[in-house]
């Protein structure tokens, strides 16, 4: 996905300046992913952030529990990312191993986490190994 420069300065500034996720001002932004009421941001140290509308039992956060209080959240558990995209209600991250992780709405086995609804904190996507790139609509 490409993102608009400006949103890209903006949302880095907001990185360094976020007071619920502070972060140090000398992490860069490198992907944004916007949908509906949330935005998923990768930071060049592989650290996840989100933040948005969080009023949904879904876990579009990812944070494990949905703060939509408009701060930047780390969204733990995820290391070594290098590409996140977001959509309706459900996220995904692919680390530089080539696997995926998801979290958010799961009534449609979008996370791969059999039999659950939502999945507030990132679940590794069983079954994919070795993927290059993530995208969801």
């Amino acid at each position: 996905m490409r993102a608009c420069p400006l949103l890209l300065v903006l949302m880095a500034v907001a990185l360094a300046l976020a007071p619920g996720g502070a972060r140090a001002a000398s992490s860069h932004v490198v992907n944004v992913s916007a949908a509906y009421g949330h935005t998923v941001v990768l930071a060049d140290d592989g650290t996840v952030w989100t933040w948005g509308w969080a009023g949904t039992s879904w876990g579009i956060l990812g944070t494990g529990a949905d703060q939509g209080d408009g701060n930047f959240r780390q969204v733990t558990g995820l290391t070594n990312i290098i590409a996140v995209d977001a959509s309706f209600l459900t996220s995904l991250a692919l680390d530089r191993d080539g696997h995926v992780w998801a979290w958010g709405d799961d009534r449609n086995d979008q996370c791969g986490a059999d039999a659950v609804a939502a999945c507030p904190s990132p679940v590794m996507v069983r079954g994919l190994e070795r993927i290059a790139q993530v995208s969801c609509g």
